[in-house]
């Protein structure tokens, strides 16, 4: 998670799971399969998930400099990622560069890393920890779509069919009551009617949940109000907390940064806060053009090189919900294509002219003084297309 600025907020909930370890082929003479995968490729597709988080940092507050922004990009990466698993050829390749999955990562390996982090996140499920961190995923296919037996094989617990045609209103309900478990409640009627219709052939949905106790709290007794600064310049005065403790700090002349890391129980995770050291109006801008993948592993990396020290922390207490349409960042990616047609021949049996014609994210969070909740949904959607495009 990386929160930036006095002027403003910019949140991520980055949720990176780093595994490695054998597994078993699941299916043969199929598009896809689950085969082993090394440490290496894994942190391949973790290094793939922060590129995709920087681009979305930078397409976001680019439409709307002033407001506040709270996403999570693994929750959108792992939505597009199951379109990634159902598509080919050549909306497999816009896929895999809007992802940032390099060539050498084939799609079976893709695979084998998304079953061991699934295997990973039901043992979670199962463990009791300083913290919860939950990851899910499902593929809802209307009825009479032709799926390869083989892909239902290897997502049985995400595939599920549904009739959208005939019983569309209990659909909806019954995938927002889906969501509402997996995010704890935080967010609701994610679905709105009218979002889904009897066109829709396709919906995938990723549902991502996080809460977190710090490691040292605030006292409640040491939140007041004070000024809290804008991205316009402005002042709004802001439930402050502070707290008196030892952290992790920098000043990072090179990228012209202040950082701080702020633990949660179970010492794995944490709050990052990512402030520019210039003091102006753009600076929220100027910092985000200059970030890069690089840059920012190497200011994390900087902050927590660095040792313990005593320091005097003040961070607003706050609750933010978001809702993003992703068809416009798409658009800015690149992957505009893919909202006239997509080759989905690797979930289904025979050829059919689909397009992806929604995408939506939602997201929620809320600091205090014990520590962090958040929730995040994404759903991509996929309709009939009249175009064919080459394949």
């Amino acid at each position: 998670m990386v929160m930036t600025s006095p002027w403003k907020m910019v949140i991520l909930l980055l949720i990176i799971v780093i595994m490695a370890g054998p597994l078993s082929v699941v299916a043969q003479q199929c598009p896809l399969t689950v085969v082993p995968v090394s440490d290496a490729q894994v942190k391949t597709l973790r290094d793939s998930r922060m590129q995709l988080a920087v681009d979305l940092l930078r397409s976001v507050v680019s439409q709307d400099p002033t407001q506040n922004v709270f996403l999570s990009p693994y929750s959108i990466f792992s939505a597009f990622q199951l379109l990634f698993f159902a598509s080919s050829g050549r909306s497999e390749e816009i896929v895999r560069k809007l992802l940032h999955i390099p060539d050498n990562l084939t799609k079976n390996y893709v695979v084998g890393i998304y079953a061991l982090e699934r295997e990973q996140n039901e043992r979670n499920r199962n463990t009791t920890n300083k913290y919860e961190l939950d990851s899910a995923s499902k593929i809802y296919v209307q009825q009479d779509m032709g799926i390869r037996d083989c892909v239902k094989d290897i997502f049985s617990n995400e595939y599920s069919s549904v009739d959208l045609k005939h019983h569309l209103e209990y659909t909806r309900e019954k995938i927002n009551e889906w969501i509402e478990r997996q995010t704890r409640n935080m967010i609701m009627d994610c679905i709105p009617a009218g979002f889904l219709d009897s066109s829709t052939s396709l919906l995938l949905v990723n549902a991502v949940y996080f809460k977190g106790l710090w490691k040292s709290s605030f006292m409640k007794e040491f939140t007041f109000l004070d000024d809290f600064h804008m991205a316009d310049g402005s002042k709004k005065e802001t439930k402050m907390m502070h707290k008196t403790d030892f952290f992790r700090y920098v000043n990072y002349f090179k990228h012209g940064v202040n950082g701080l890391e702020l633990p949660y129980k179970g010492d794995n995770i944490s709050m990052f806060i990512i402030l520019p050291q210039k003091n102006h109006e753009t600076a929220i801008q100027d910092l985000l053009k200059s970030l890069t993948y690089d840059r920012l592993e190497k200011i994390l990396s900087q902050i927590l090189d660095r040792p313990l020290r005593e320091m005097y922390v003040t961070i607003p207490k706050f609750k933010i919900e978001k809702k993003y349409d992703l068809l416009p960042i798409l658009k800015d990616f690149g992957a505009d294509e893919l909202l006239e047609f997509v080759n989905l021949s690797s979930l289904l049996k025979t050829a059919e002219n689909q397009k992806v014609n929604k995408a939506i994210h939602s997201a929620k969070i809320a600091v205090d003084e014990e520590g962090t909740e958040a929730g995040a949904v994404t759903e991509v959607q996929a309709e009939n297309s009249i175009k064919k495009f080459p394949v």
